[in-house]
Formats: structure tokens, sequence, C-alpha cells
């Protein structure tokens, strides 16, 4: 966006069946990499994790743990497990671009 003049905005984004974002943008100065994620609806009692980063470092990745859904031990999600038996955890996508 060009011309807007210098101060602190926020962009509130919002659709039907998608999660309200908001962006911070800074006026009067040049800013790159602004992105957002427009994410859909969770039902109740549903987190979703969404983790961004720039060029370093090249590759990050998320770690989750919790109690598994039959009372056993802890699960671990993460690249090399994407869908840990007894959870209800799900990886779903791993991008290292």
């Amino acid at each position: 966006m060009t011309g807007l003049p210098a101060g602190t905005y926020t962009c509130i984004v919002s659709g039907p069946g998608f999660a309200t974002a908001a962006l911070l943008i800074v006026g009067g100065q040049a800013t790159t990499a602004q992105n957002g994620n427009a994410s859909p609806q969770l039902s109740s009692g549903e987190f979703r994790i969404i983790l961004t980063w720039g060029a370093i470092p090249s590759d990050l990745d998320t770690h989750l743990t919790g109690p598994t859904t039959n009372g056993g031990s802890r699960f671990h999600l993460y690249f090399f497990d994407k869908a840990p038996f007894d959870s209800n955890a799900l990886l779903d996508l791993d991008d290292v671009s």
C-alpha cells in the first residue's frame, strides 16, 4: 500500500467460515513480508498452531506433547510423527521453503 500516512494501523481480515485475523500495519515506512493467515474456524475445544518464520533459521519445527487419549503415556507430535497413536493431534503441513 502506498501513500499511507505515518502511524500504526490494525487491519482486520474476516470471512464466512474463517477465524478473524488482525494484521499490524505501520504507515510511513517500507515494510516487506507482512503476511497473515486465513484460518478456517474451529469447533469448540479445538485449537490450531501456525508457526511462521523468516529466512533464518532455514527450518523451524513445532513439537507438541500431551496425554494420550487412552490414559497411557504421553504422545509427541513432530515432523517424524505427524499423527501420533492415541492422540487427537495432527500435523498437517511441514514446509521448509
